[in-house]
């Protein structure tokens, strides 16, 4: 009987720690599921500024080859 007891007591005392454990864990995936929003929110505005400055380069390259092009051929001859 003494044994019976001594495992009863030590499952009540599991059950409550549990309980602790359980809300313990649920606010860690609560806090890693924030953190993985903002990790991937961060990733895609990176990725977006990144692409900008391309298109930015690439638009500035086109405008320069556009003037190469401009200069390097006569100018039309004008018809009055």
């Amino acid at each position: 009987m003494a044994k019976l007891l001594t495992f009863t007591d030590t499952l009540s005392k599991m059950q409550d720690l549990s309980v602790t454990l359980s809300e313990i864990l649920d606010r860690l995936v609560e806090q890693y599921c924030r953190l993985k929003k903002v990790v991937f929110s961060l990733k895609i505005k990176k990725a977006e500024q990144s692409q900008s400055q391309i298109d930015r380069l690439r638009l500035a390259f086109r405008l320069i080859q556009e003037r190469k092009e401009t200069f390097a051929q006569p100018l039309p001859a004008r018809h009055n």
